[in-house]
């Protein structure tokens, strides 16, 4: 199972590098079901891979002067600080077994329950149709900056 885990991580390395999709779709489900990691540090490795393999996909990107890294770095810094506090103080705040009201679960579990349906919501919102406006626009209006806060925070503590 190992072995699998470990093509099937090649494979997704490969359609990041050629699609550019997200990577912690499809990484955390390798991680827990073919090469056993709970899904707690499923989450944290995961966070270290596809970071790690963006940043060097990205720095060519940056090279080539295709990237705004002031607004990167407005979404960035709130994304880190709510990655960091979550994992920190809310995760470990979370009982395990999580009472519910018609029993328990175990924390795991849950994890994965919500990550499942996180899924199925990125799922369904990449195969509508969906019209994008793909002008690139260099002057972002500073009410701009204050949303991307709020979805870097948001973003985080996913």
């Amino acid at each position: 199972m190992l072995i699998l885990g470990y093509i099937c991580a090649l494979l997704v390395g490969i359609s990041l590098g050629a699609l550019g999709m997200g990577g912690s779709i499809l990484t955390i489900p390798i991680l827990v079901y073919l090469m056993h990691v709970s899904p707690m540090d499923a989450t944290a490795y995961s966070l270290f891979i596809v970071g790690f393999t963006s940043s060097i996909g990205g720095a060519r990107y940056v090279r080539d002067g295709l990237v705004e890294l002031r607004t990167a770095s407005v979404f960035a810094a709130p994304s880190i600080v709510s990655v960091f506090m979550t994992r920190r103080y809310l995760l470990p705040a979370i009982p395990d077994p999580v009472p519910l009201g018609i029993g328990s679960a175990p924390k795991d579990l849950l994890v994965l329950l919500l990550f499942a349906l996180l899924m199925m919501i990125v799922g369904y919102r990449m195969l509508r149709d969906t019209k994008y406006d793909d002008t690139l626009h260099y002057e972002v209006p500073w009410i701009h900056y204050l949303g991307l806060i709020v979805l870097g925070a948001i973003a985080g503590f996913i």
